[in-house]
């Protein structure tokens, strides 16, 4: 298992924001599915020590692994929540608004494809500093109700 660590942490120092290094990466991790605590422990320590452009290229293969994951049933989506919790708050304090605005689209398309429940959504929200979403009944009515009165 230190082998696997030692591996993970080279590959990810060498990791590029470019789709294919992130979705090569990402194969290897889940190659390594036994070892997913560790992955996800020294994916998360790289994390603290990156610049932003690091966390973010960072932040799109925890997306890859934690999508492909979960088509497979593996455990990478529990051991990353917390992680992105702790990854979302840094960059609420640190981050550019751009980079901020990147993180929150993240969080929508898992809201969005159900990679977390609707309560995991809104802790990564909020430890982003952005606003709770209405449900979206309440969301759909709201906007046909405006473009309505705009009408008259």
């Amino acid at each position: 298992m230190a082998g696997v660590t030692v591996q993970l942490r080279e590959k990810l120092v060498r990791l590029q924001s470019t789709q294919e290094s992130i979705e090569t990466l990402s194969h290897w991790i889940i190659f390594h599915k036994k070892s997913s605590e560790q992955i996800v422990s020294v994916w998360e320590d790289e994390f603290l020590i990156a610049d932003e452009a690091k966390q973010l290229s960072l932040l799109y293969l925890a997306n890859h692994v934690v999508q492909a994951s979960r088509k497979k049933q593996l455990p990478f989506q529990q051991h990353f929540h917390p992680a992105l919790v702790t990854s979302f708050t840094r960059m609420k304090l640190d981050g550019s608004v751009d980079t901020i605005k990147r993180c929150a689209r993240l969080i929508s398309i898992w809201a969005d494809r159900d990679v977390y429940s609707a309560s995991e959504t809104e802790e990564l929200r909020l430890a982003l500093g952005e606003e709770s979403l209405p449900p979206p009944s309440s969301r759909s009515s709201s906007s046909s109700s405006s473009s309505s009165s705009s009408s008259s």
